[in-house]
């Protein structure tokens, strides 16, 4: 159910997170091992290993390439280019973020 519900809403509403707090820690690993075999399977996700990567990252990442690969009047080749754009700039920021780190690690 909150897999239908995150992708009406086209965003995400509900994590494995909200199932922990209320107590429904079945419930939370059956909605990880679905997000994770979701990313396992998106060719788009290779590089990202969803063992390590949060789920609230990976729910994120799902929403924003099935809303791409749902637009209309976009060729298939617009698409990949957006997809490509999008986890290019991901990388970017996650270098920019790691950069950052280094600037500011005591010595």
């Amino acid at each position: 159910m909150a897999v239908a519900i995150n992708d009406l809403a086209n965003e995400v509403i509900i994590t494995p997170d909200d199932f922990d707090q209320r107590d429904r820690p079945a419930a939370a690993e059956l909605f990880r091992k679905w997000i994770r075999e979701r990313s396992r399977t998106d060719p788009a996700l290779a590089a990202f290993d969803p063992d390590l990567t949060p789920e609230v990252l990976q729910q994120n990442l799902q929403m924003m390439l099935s809303e791409i690969r749902a637009l209309k009047r976009v060729s298939p080749e617009q698409k990949a280019k957006m997809e490509k754009a999008l986890l290019q700039n991901l990388g970017s920021t996650l270098d920019a973020y790691r950069t950052q780190l280094h600037i500011m690690q005591p010595e």
